[in-house]
């Protein structure tokens, strides 16, 4: 398994930078190709969400503007992407015309919202970077986030990267072990980094309702595909779950933190959990998640 079809989402704006440089930073370590994926909704596609939410009509003029305003956004897109693409000395190719060698990247620009688009464009990709920024794109809001777009939707993992530029060829990395089926494909998807690690740590939270077979069947994974770790189990203190994982993992130095995501049953409000919440929010290190 490798990494040569990257995807991140932008909108254009200054913020965008982050992502884009922890993409091409993956693409460059990996020989892979870069789509930046940029949505555009239409006039049509505002009016019908004014309808839903208005009785009466937009302002005259505000569609030309949305109309102005798209245009804006591709023209700021495409010199971000240029700017990103420089500092690693990735060519930027036509997304229609990418060939070998693939470490390039490209502007994609699809009409709608971002949320669909990366639904419906994900899968054609290994993996999806979003920027793990608070200020840039809302990775977490309830209503259609990017991160429920691509693991539930799109169902592909998503790498978080925080603000702070870090080594994609990670030599510590960190499991967050629960036993679940979503951490079990999160461990699938992160294969490739964790062949090029160094040390490989499986922590699960002492109370985890995981039984010990799970633990067994996990390490036997990882030592099929030639992979060595260390299960430690994490005794819960009078912090939360969360604390206590970062916690843990900065004291073994990681740089790379790996765990399912959405594994809380069916209602959207619950799907996120209180611990992925908290690692999202306070994780300075990348965070590979899956679904």
């Amino acid at each position: 398994m490798s990494i040569k079809a990257i995807l991140v989402p932008i909108e254009g704006i200054e913020h965008d930078i982050h992502a884009l440089r922890g993409a091409l930073r993956l693409a460059q370590s990996n020989n892979a190709h870069v789509t930046a994926l940029l949505a555009q909704p239409t006039e049509e596609d505002f009016a019908v969400t004014w309808a839903r939410y208005s009785m009466i009509s937009p302002p005259v003029g505000l569609l030309a503007e949305i109309g102005q305003d798209a245009r804006s956004r591709e023209h700021a897109a495409a010199q971000l992407l240029e700017r990103a693409a420089r500092e690693f000395g990735a060519p930027v190719v036509p997304a229609d015309q990418v060939e070998a060698p693939p470490f390039s990247a490209s502007l994609l620009v699809e009409r709608g919202y971002l949320t669909r688009a990366v639904a419906a464009i994900s899968p054609f990709h290994d993996v999806v970077v979003l920027g793990n920024d608070p200020d840039g794109v809302d990775i977490l809001p309830l209503d259609g986030s990017l991160l429920e777009a691509t693991l539930l939707m799109g169902r592909r993992p998503a790498l978080l990267v925080p603000k702070l530029a870090h080594d994609m060829v990670p030599s510590q990395v960190v499991i967050a072990w629960s036993g679940s089926i979503e951490g079990a494909q999160a461990v699938k998807s992160a294969l490739p980094f964790l062949s090029q690690a160094d040390n490989v740590y499986v922590l699960r939270i002492g109370e985890a309702d995981c039984p010990e077979s799970h633990d067994r069947m996990l390490m036997n994974y990882l030592r099929l595909h030639g992979i060595p770790a260390e299960l430690r189990i994490v005794e819960h203190s009078q912090h939360s779950t969360g604390t206590s994982l970062l916690s843990a993992a900065t004291d073994l130095q990681t740089d790379l933190l790996v765990m399912g995501g959405y594994t809380h049953g069916p209602l959207r409000q619950s799907m996120l959990g209180g611990v992925t919440r908290h690692v999202l929010k306070h994780a300075p290190v990348p965070v590979l998640m899956a679904h």
